[in-house]
């Protein structure tokens, strides 16, 4: 019942998904655009217009909120934090029983080109992180790669397709720091 709750709530299988449904289409850089559903080459890491429709955060981002607010609230207001917590604790439950290692990757958020420099939500990162470690998942934030491999403006702009998608450089970030997180973990 908890593990399909999660299915249900989950970006990263509604991605894997529409990768599947793509496994058809000619290998290389392509992606499916999320406002008109075509294949489209993001060889040059262009930017990918953020689909609001259905997407609170999305259109929240897309109405001004350039410092993540909507996020916030995601976390810190009674109802959808009870709907958080009580996330962690069905993954934690499941992982146990199944006797599967977790490691929970925590994403900044790209809200501006300067975000990382004063990020608004690295509070934030902090209080998930440590409600993960309280129910025994390992963390790794992924703030503090982003800004030591964003440290000067051109870097700032390659390293995000949108407000929330990393892009090809922005996920060599993810990769390095997750492979250096797994590592230490296993040690």
């Amino acid at each position: 019942h908890g593990a399909l709750r999660l299915m249900r709530h989950s970006r990263l299988l509604t991605l894997g998904a529409a990768y599947a449904r793509g496994w058809g289409q000619p290998a290389g850089r392509y992606t499916r655009d999320t406002l008109t559903g075509n294949l489209v080459d993001r060889g040059d890491d262009s930017p990918i217009a953020v689909r609001a429709r259905g997407d609170a955060g999305g259109a929240a981002y897309e109405a001004g909120d350039s410092t993540g607010q909507y996020f916030r609230s995601l976390h810190t207001q009674p109802a959808p934090r009870k709907r958080f917590v009580d996330g962690i604790g069905d993954l934690a439950q499941v992982a146990r029983a199944a006797n599967v290692p977790v490691l929970v990757a925590i994403f900044p958020l790209f809200l501006s080109p300067d975000s990382l420099d004063d990020y608004p939500l690295s509070d934030l990162h902090e209080l998930v992180g440590a409600k993960f470690r309280e129910n025994g998942l390992a963390v790794a934030d992924l703030l503090p790669a982003y800004v030591l491999a964003t440290t000067n403006l051109d870097a700032k702009r390659k390293v995000a397709v949108d407000f929330m998608h990393p892009s090809a450089y922005g996920h060599q970030i993810a990769a390095i720091e997750l492979a250096r997180s797994i590592g230490n973990s296993t040690h």
